[in-house]
């Protein structure tokens, strides 16, 4: 997961073996990730994101 993490992030790779349901599950992640930061600088800086 990490490692398919790191591939998206940082060199925009997506596993060419994934299928839909690989992909939406990597699309929902990123989605829950940027969510969870979102509220971070929300809630400790103060910061209106949404």
């Amino acid at each position: 997961m990490i490692d398919a993490r790191h591939g998206v992030i940082h060199r925009l790779h997506i596993d060419p073996r994934l299928r839909k349901q690989g992909i939406s599950e990597l699309l929902d992640t990123a989605m829950a990730v940027v969510d969870a930061f979102g509220d971070h600088l929300e809630s400790q800086r103060s910061m209106r994101i949404r």
